[in-house]
C-alpha cells in the first residue's frame, strides 16, 4: 500500500508503507477495548462530597427526643437539613484500567492501516513554512483534503516544526500532535490524518521498531 505524498507545490506522488503495517488487519473488538481503557483513564476521579460526619457542626442534638411535638432529630447536619452532609455522594476513585503494550501496538497499527485504506492519510511537505502563516497553511490543507474543513477533525502529526504548529493552532477543527506521543485514540478521532514529511519518517521508525510508546 502507498500513501499519497504532496510537496509544497501540491505535486502528488506516493510513498510505501512498512510491510509490518500491511501485515495487520483492523480489529474492531480490540479497538473498542482500547477506546474504553483510554477514555476511562482520562477520568480524574477527584469528585468528592462530605457526609454528615464530615460536615462542620451538628455535634449537639437540636432538641430533646420526646415531648416537643416535632420529629426526632439527632443532628442538624443530616442530609435532609440545609447545610447538611450528602448521602451517597461521590468520593475520590481511581478509574484507571490497564491494557498490555502489545495490545496497544496492535491497535495502533490496526487503526493506522484502516485510515490508510479509507484514503484518509496524507503526507505533506511543509518545508516551505519558514515563518508562521495561518492563512497560507489553511489554504494548503484545503487543497490537500479537497473537502469541507468543518466535516471533521483534521489531525496533523508533526515532528517539532514550531512554525507549522504556530500556523495551525488558530484553525478550527485542526489538532496537532507530535508523532512521538500520538495515541491510537488521536488517529481514531481524526477524520483526516496529515503527516509532515519529517513526521512520517519518525512515525515509520516507530511502526517498524519493536518497542513502541503508545499513550493509553
Amino acid at each position: 500500500m502507498k500513501l499519497p505524498f504532496l510537496n509544497n507545490k501540491l505535486e502528488k506522488s506516493f510513498i510505501d508503507l512498512p510491510e509490518l503495517v500491511l501485515s495487520k488487519s483492523y480489529n474492531n473488538d480490540l479497538t473498542f477495548q482500547y477506546a474504553r481503557v483510554y477514555l476511562s483513564n482520562q477520568r480524574q476521579g477527584t469528585s468528592s462530597t462530605k457526609t454528615k460526619g464530615e460536615v462542620r457542626g451538628g455535634g449537639k442534638k437540636p432538641w430533646r427526643q420526646k415531648g416537643t411535638n416535632r420529629a426526632r432529630q439527632g443532628s442538624i447536619r443530616s442530609p435532609h437539613w440545609v447545610g447538611g452532609g450528602v448521602a451517597h455522594g461521590p468520593k475520590p476513585k481511581d478509574w484507571r484500567l490497564k491494557i498490555t503494550s502489545s495490545m496497544k501496538r496492535k491497535v495502533f497499527l490496526s487503526v493506522f492501516l484502516q485510515k490508510a485504506n479509507e484514503n484518509r492519510i496524507f503526507v505533506v511537505d511543509f518545508a516551505v513554512f519558514k515563518k508562521p502563516g495561518t492563512k497560507k497553511v489553511y489554504e494548503l490543507i484545503k487543497e490537500v483534503i479537497k473537502e469541507d474543513m468543518n466535516k471533521g477533525t483534521v489531525v496533523v502529526l508533526t515532528s517539532g516544526e514550531k512554525n507549522l504548529i504556530k500556523s495551525l493552532r488558530n484553525i478550527n477543527n485542526v489538532k496537532t500532535k507530535d508523532v512521538s506521543s500520538v495515541s491510537s485514540f488521536d488517529i481514531l478521532q481524526g477524520y483526516i490524518i496529515i503527516l509532515t514529511a519529517q513526521g512520517f519518517d519518525n512515525l515509520k521508525s516507530r511502526l517498524v521498531s519493536k518497542p513502541i510508546k503508545i499513550q493509553s
